[in-house]
């Protein structure tokens, strides 16, 4: 049993392990992918960004799907310093990216020509679903949770795509969807059509909008119209934000992602008020939200960390190690377990138990770790000194 004063001094949190870059090696935000349709006939490039842990761990992501993944320095980017972000600061969950490059972006995110003809956006919302997202799901740790990311014409993939398949995405990021005039009445009729003979729809959509030119002008009295279907129909659990930005004059109008994952998963963030008297009541917390968001959240590992530290400094050792062994158990920051286990066993005089989690911490990070190797040689001189 440890002891109830237990103190654990220069405690560390290690959420990235150092690899040696050599001189003139590239910068890498993600690998390519080729991906060939049967059913556009085409190859299509993927762009994948896998979350900082992926290769250490076990778990499952959700999945943020961006259109217009050819633009690498703007929109791919961004998204990637976001995603990560977010995602190691516990704001977010961390998500797998996958950034699809357009060919004909006209032919695939458009509901109808200006002539009024149709398109191939069916086509394309038919790749999503027997190609793209099978590929994705084969090949990474997905969970069942899917983002739509749709700039410029993607907005209206989006739109349409909602309606005409709800099964593809639980959640869209997007901008402007009606700037374009083709096929802005097309959309509205299945916003209306939708919403009146519905009484549920468990999605978030979050729209950017500004007034940087006549066109958006223009779409904004169409926003303005599919706010109120939602607000004059009120689908249980369909969550509708809006992100007026009048004052934008980019070129390229802001994602609003930063904002608007944030907002999607705005009680993902463990409160500081929530009672934390053992290990269930961090698991019960993320397992209410994995009922709202319908599908299984993982703990972060961060609050398993912080909530392990408070319990031990209340003097609540038993329940602090039930935290660290979950972690080591679930692959959750587990060389931050090992490293406070190995420490607390160190404090007890348990040397051996001491040598062992530091030395599983050592083999994690590597024998160029300069404190965890000189805590581990501590440890054997300890060990040593003890036989004699």
């Amino acid at each position: 049993m440890f002891k109830k004063s237990i103190l654990i001094s220069a405690i560390f949190c290690f959420t990235q392990l150092c690899i040696a870059q050599a001189d003139g090696d590239e910068i890498s935000i993600g690998k390519y992918k080729i991906i060939e349709s049967k059913i556009l006939n085409e190859s299509r490039t993927l762009l994948i960004h896998l979350p900082e842990n992926y290769d250490k761990s076990e778990n499952e992501y959700p999945v943020l799907y961006m259109l217009y993944g050819n633009h690498t320095t703007t929109y791919f980017a961004e998204t990637v310093s976001i995603l990560d972000t977010y995602g190691s600061s516990g704001d977010i969950p961390p998500m797998i990216l996958v950034g699809i490059t357009n060919t004909d972006r006209y032919r695939d995110l458009i509901p109808l020509n200006r002539d009024g003809s149709k398109t191939g956006i069916d086509d394309f919302i038919n790749f999503f679903k027997t190609e793209l997202i099978p590929y994705i799901d084969n090949n990474y740790r997905t969970k069942n949770y899917r983002t739509l990311l749709g700039p410029q014409v993607g907005a209206n993939f989006a739109m349409y795509s909602m309606f005409k398949d709800p099964s593809l995405f639980n959640a869209y990021v997007i901008t402007n969807p009606y700037r374009w005039d083709s096929g802005r009445d097309l959309l509205m009729k299945m916003a209306e059509d939708y919403f009146s003979k519905n009484e549920s729809f468990h999605k978030f959509m979050f729209i950017t909008h500004g007034t940087n030119d006549a066109y958006e002008i223009r779409g904004n009295e169409y926003v303005d119209k599919f706010s109120k279907i939602v607000s004059k129909n009120k689908l249980d659990g369909f969550r509708l934000e809006l992100n007026y930005l009048p004052d934008n004059k980019d070129f390229l109008m802001p994602l609003g992602l930063r904002k608007g994952i944030k907002s999607l998963f705005k009680n993902y963030v463990f409160p500081e008020d929530q009672k934390v008297e053992n290990l269930a009541d961090i698991v019960n917390y993320y397992n209410n939200l994995s009922k709202e968001f319908k599908f299984d959240i993982d703990v972060p590992s961060h609050v398993l960390v912080m909530q392990a530290d408070k319990l031990s400094a209340q003097g609540k050792i038993d329940e602090s190690v039930e935290i660290l062994h979950y972690m080591i158990e679930k692959k959750a920051g587990h060389e931050n377990a090992y490293w406070r286990l190995g420490n607390m066993y160190l404090e007890e005089g348990k040397l051996e138990l001491a040598k062992e989690y530091i030395g599983k911490m050592l083999e994690l990070v590597g024998s160029d770790a300069g404190m965890i190797k000189s805590r581990y040689n501590q440890i054997l001189k300890m060990i040593e000194e003890s036989k004699k």
